[in-house]
């Protein structure tokens, strides 16, 4: 005999016995329960044209053990799946860290450098200060020299005045 839509054929009639599910719906997967467990087949109560007949039990029971074959085989493929979708997204991460540890290492090579960069700068403008306040002494050493000769230049420049008027009138 065949298997009806949900139902079972009886071997010597072929009528179809009423739609009862054989086992119940699948389980949905909980990736975070430790154990999966299998779900028993609830015990149904056969119909009156399927208990005549040992051949129709047998059926039954083949198409129930069959259903039980093609329910384990999904549930395992849905488990190699949302395996595999978990592997793809720890690779994933993997990659993600990968990428920000060698972004962290150029950041910190560019840290490294950059104290490099500030400390040649520092020591620039240390020795630039050093020479800044070298050549305040020298112009105040030069100011000093030249207050103090302020006179002579003034009587040197007086006594070229006059010569000059002299030498006019003559």
């Amino acid at each position: 005999g065949q298997l009806g839509a949900g139902g079972v054929l009886h071997a010597k009639t072929g009528a179809s016995a009423p739609h009862q599910p054989a086992y119940p719906p699948p389980p949905q997967y909980n990736p975070y329960q430790q154990q999966h467990q299998q779900q028993p087949v609830p015990y149904q109560q056969p119909g009156p044209a399927a208990t005549s007949s040992s051949l129709g039990l047998r059926e039954r029971r083949r198409a129930a053990g069959s259903m039980m074959s093609q329910q384990l085989l999904e549930e395992e493929a849905d488990l190699s799946k949302h395996a595999s979708q978990r592997m793809n997204f720890a690779h994933g991460v993997e990659k993600e860290i990968a990428k920000l540890s060698e972004v962290f290492t150029r950041f910190g090579a560019l840290v490294v450098e950059q104290g490099e960069t500030i400390r040649i700068i520092d020591r620039d403008i240390e020795e630039a200060s050093m020479e800044v306040e070298e050549g305040h002494r020298h112009v105040g050493k030069t100011y000093a020299i030249t207050k103090g000769n302020r006179s002579v230049i003034i009587k040197v420049f007086a006594t070229i005045l006059i010569f000059a008027v002299v030498l006019t009138r003559l």
